[in-house]
């Protein structure tokens, strides 16, 4: 019913939050992590640079507005497991 009246008055749902100290019940541990971390990462004001000459697999310097910080990234495909991060950040 709520979904209804929201519907007519054109207003949106606010996006279900993932919990940070309690794993949902349908998601896995990995599942439960990457929402988390997307979250965040939809949260935060990035700014990315493109270092390498492909214009998507390729090696990024992302920093984060807040703090400054500046990360490395590699991606080398669409797996998780093919995206490289450094511990270290950049100068």
């Amino acid at each position: 019913m709520i979904d209804k009246i929201n519907k007519r008055r054109n207003i949106k749902s606010k996006p279900v939050k993932t919990s940070r100290t309690r794993k949902p019940q349908d998601l896995t541990v990995e599942e439960w992590q990457i929402a988390l971390r997307r979250e965040y990462g939809r949260a935060q004001d990035f700014s990315l640079k493109n270092l390498g000459k492909e214009p998507f697999f390729s090696e990024f310097s992302i920093t984060n507005a807040a703090n400054r910080h500046t990360y490395r990234v590699v991606i080398r495909g669409k797996q998780p497991d093919l995206i490289f991060v450094p511990a270290r950040t950049l100068p």
